[in-house]
């Protein structure tokens, strides 16, 4: 399992590491409120994307099917899930194509290296998370829940959109979270 400073030099490496962070860093200055023109759907459709970019998974993940797509799943009919599948057609994680799948039960989480799931149905997420703790799954939610086995929740700060991680559930998953992505979140209690 790599160690921090791996992490940091691989995010390093990545010629969009740094450009992202000055996304973050701009959405994060700029209010939503300044840009009526952003789709907030949108906004967190590439805040997934970038998530998943600065994650490593263990690699018997991949060790079966090396050319296997990196599959990412959205709960239910969310407005964001067009916005990732438009993005999947030019996007690549870690040399992988990407594939957009919309779950309708928990179980189907399991297909998945990455899972988005909407705070708005808490009972789902709760068996989402029941389903996927402890599994090489990075969850990623919106809202107000700060459930034990989610791992990054984006949530309103005022007018901003920001987001958390949980780096202690990420890694009894076997997940390894970049320290350049670790840096840019906040926790609950910067709100």
């Amino acid at each position: 399992m790599p160690d921090s400073s791996d992490m940091t030099s691989r995010a390093d490496r990545r010629p969009y590491g740094r450009w992202w962070l000055l996304l973050v860093l701009f959405c994060w200055i700029m209010p939503l409120s300044a840009r009526p023109d952003v789709n907030i759907d949108e906004l967190k459709a590439a805040f997934v994307l970038r998530f998943v970019q600065f994650v490593d998974w263990p690699v018997e993940v991949f060790a079966t099917t090396p050319q296997h797509s990196f599959v990412l799943c959205v709960y239910g009919d969310q407005p964001m899930a067009q916005y990732l599948r438009q993005a999947s057609l030019r996007t690549r994680i870690d040399g992988r194509p990407l594939t957009v799948l919309q779950m309708q039960h928990a179980e189907d989480s399991l297909l998945c290296q990455a899972v988005f799931v909407p705070a708005d149905n808490p009972i789902i997420l709760n068996a989402i998370l029941k389903t996927t703790r402890q599994r090489p799954i990075l969850t990623i939610s919106d809202g107000d829940n700060d459930e034990q086995g989610l791992m990054i929740r984006l949530f309103r700060h005022g007018d901003r959109l920001a987001f958390s991680i949980r780096p202690d559930d990420a890694r009894a998953s076997r997940l390894n979270i970049s320290a350049q992505l670790l840096r840019l979140s906040q926790g609950p209690e910067q709100k």
